[in-house]
């Protein structure tokens, strides 16, 4: 087999791995009802700073209006960690992004960061860690409203 066969098989595996794992399922068994997005890009401007990244899954919860009232928001790491790595080593390393993430998410869908809820999934060893919200926010946010100044409060994206 050659080498690139050998690493597509067993990126496969790791995969299939975390797929199937517990610690994993809630990422890739939303509730009935949830409205899912996968791979979807976004464009923000934060503080001066323009963003450009890609929610990986993002588990959307209707209210009765059918609008969101609450989301998951789950971002897949591939790099490996060896399970001895405590949380805290790793939270740190993302928690910058999946602020923003979370920021971003909140200005497209009008809703506070309490109402989303954000998780880093690592692909092997599978593990899902929860990523709290920030209790002092790196970048500004006003809930509720868009987050790129200049657009309009009812503004729906970027």
């Amino acid at each position: 087999a050659s080498a690139s066969s050998t690493i597509v098989g067993e990126a496969a595996k790791s995969v299939l791995s975390c797929v199937e794992s517990k610690s994993c399922s809630m990422a890739f068994s939303p509730p009935s009802g949830t409205i899912l997005w996968r791979e979807k890009p976004f464009e923000a401007l934060f503080a001066g700073r323009w963003i450009s990244g890609v929610f990986d899954r993002v588990h959307l919860f209707p209210g009765q209006s059918g609008r969101p009232v609450a989301a998951i928001l789950y971002d897949f790491k591939t790099d490996r960690e060896a399970p001895e790595r405590g949380e805290e080593t790793l939270l740190a390393r993302y928690r910058e992004q999946m602020e923003i993430y979370r920021l971003a998410l909140g200005g497209i869908l009008s809703l506070p960061s309490e109402e989303i809820r954000a998780f880093l999934v690592w692909v092997e060893p599978p593990r899902l860690i929860e990523v709290p919200a920030s209790a002092n926010p790196i970048l500004p946010e006003s809930p509720g409203t868009s987050t790129i100044p200049g657009l309009p409060d009812d503004a729906k994206g970027f």
